[in-house]
Order: structure tokens, then sequence, then C-alpha cells
């Protein structure tokens, strides 16, 4: 009995270890990239390693998960090279009965739109915010650098139960121009926080980022600066667009998904200086976040759109 004793206090101890060394983040202590940006060398998609990850195949539905590149507050679809963003991960629990009041992370950016056998990183972190660390690649497993948890952070609004939300901003400053389309990474876990594997839910996001064309000059702009609007939001049907330019120029105004693909070009013109107003119809798109973009020859702007049902 004795040794039995002795052998269970052994395993309790290995397995707290274990515990705690994933709780600072699967990079650094297992050598996982969990982003799903390093598939094409055998690295998981998510937590997916049986004994080394909070949860398994079957809980990737029980959370929603996304990405978001704010410029001044703003979303965007595209980037000018050596410029300051903001990066946002942010998921939900929809509700599957489980109460999750952590949750942990894994994000990266990329050159190019999808995984391969020689990615690189694309654009730096700085700086790193708290709850973060960076683990750099890792010789032999993984060969990108990526933010992790340190420790895991607490949900963002409610307690944990349905409908709580998780979100964490990172500021990314922009590769040098020419780099082309880059693609961000990220891994999500909400947790229960009860010290093991089951019971946790986790869930990817990707989004593909396009660079401005060096030759059009395209500088970012508040939305303010159009006064640009639209209107209802959230929308299930027709939307009013209004906006005022400050001279001639041409115009384009079209709808993306999170992921920076063209869903729905809307409008395409050359405008006179003034107000400007026009009606467009979403209800071909299904439920979710979009952003409604509007370029012109003195810069662009973008704002979310929420099509609910």
């Amino acid at each position: 009995m004795k040794r039995k004793t002795v052998f269970v206090i052994a395993f309790l101890c290995s397995l707290s270890v274990v515990l705690s060394s994933y709780y600072t983040g699967v990079g650094i202590s297992y050598q996982v990239d969990c982003t799903g940006a390093e598939t094409a060398i055998g690295q998981p998609t998510g937590c997916s390693i049986t004994g080394a990850c909070h949860a398994h195949t079957p809980h990737q539905t029980w959370l929603n998960v996304g990405l978001e590149l704010d410029s001044a507050g703003v979303p965007v679809t595209h980037y000018s090279g050596g410029q300051t963003y903001t990066v946002r991960l942010f998921g939900s629990n929809p509700g599957n009965n489980d109460t999750l009041p952590r949750f942990g992370f894994q994000i990266t950016c990329i050159a190019g739109a999808a995984s391969s056998a020689g990615e690189v990183n694309a654009g730096t972190w700085s700086p790193i915010p708290a709850h973060t660390h960076y683990c750099p690649p890792q010789p032999g497993y993984f060969y990108i650098g990526l933010l992790e948890q340190n420790p895991p952070d607490t949900v963002t609004t409610g307690t944990g139960t349905a409908g709580s939300t998780y979100e964490k901003d990172f500021s990314w400053i922009a590769p040098v121009s020419g780099t082309g389309v880059v693609s961000f990474w990220a891994a999500m876990n909400a947790i229960n926080n009860d010290g093991q594997y089951t019971g946790d839910n986790y869930n990817n996001a990707s989004m593909i980022i396009n660079e401005w064309p060096q030759a059009v000059g395209i500088s970012e702009v508040h939305a303010a600066n159009f006064n640009f609007s639209f209107g209802p939001n959230p929308a299930n049907g027709a939307i009013s667009i209004n906006y005022i330019l400050q001279q001639q120029t041409n115009v384009t105004i079209d709808i993306y998904d999170t992921n920076g693909k063209l869903l729905m070009p809307l409008h395409t013109a050359n405008e006179p200086a003034g107000v400007h107003s026009l009606t467009a119809d979403v209800s071909a798109l299904s439920r979710g976040v979009y952003i409604i973009t509007m370029n012109t020859e003195m810069g662009h702007t973008s704002k979310r759109l929420v099509v609910a049902e």
C-alpha cells in the first residue's frame, strides 16, 4: 500500500508539472504551433494533441473565434508597409452548458496566404500585451515565431457561461512595402480552470490581408473624414450608405468577409464633391460579421457590418 501511495503521489506531481507548463503556452512547453499556420510540416490545427492539450476535435465547434485587423479603431482589409495596426482576436461561448471563465491563445502572422513548408513571419509584434509572451521558432519543430498566453487571461464579458466573450488585442507593425499578401493564424482555448484537460473548448481562425499597391499611395483615413455611415446595423435586408466627398474622385464601395475575401461589389463611380447616398441589399449574406470598405483617391475607410437573421 505504501508503494502504491508513493506511485500515486509521483503521478499527480508529474501531471501537475505538465498542466502547469502547458498553462503558460504550448509553444515553449511542447514545441507545438496550434495556430494552423504550419500544417504543411505536420503541426496541428488547434488543440488536437491527445494528452498535451486542453481539448480535442469534438470541442472545436463549441467556441466561436474570429480575427480582425483595425486601423485607428476601424476594421481594414489591407495594410500599408511599416504602419502599426491592432490585431483583434475574439471569441464567444455560444452556450453548451460549460462555464469557461479563462482563455489562452496562440497567434502569428506569415508571408503568403496559406501554410507551406517554408514559412517566414511577416511584421513584428510590439509592444507585447499583458498575459502574453513571445515564443521564438523551435528548431526541429516549427519555424515561425508566435505569441501565446502567459498565463491565461480572464473572460472579457460575462462569467464564462453562455454568451460570454473573450478578446485580446495585439499591436502589429506591418512588414516593409512590397511584402505582398500576409495571413494571420490563431488558436483560442476557453477553459474551465479546473486543472484538467477535459471540459475545455477550442477553435481556430485565420484571415488573409492584402497590401495596398505601392503606386496608389493610399493613406489610411478614419471614417469621420468622409462622414461614412450606413444603417441599419445589424441588418438583414437593405442598408442605406451615406458619405461626403471633399473633391471629385473615383469611389469604390465593397463588402468583404473577415478573411479579406471580396464578397459583394456595391458601387463604383467617379463622383463630384458633395453629399452622396445609395441603397444596397445585403439579404444574400448569411448571418455573421463583414467589412464594408470605401476606397477613393484621397484615402480609404472601413466599418464593420453585422448581418442578423
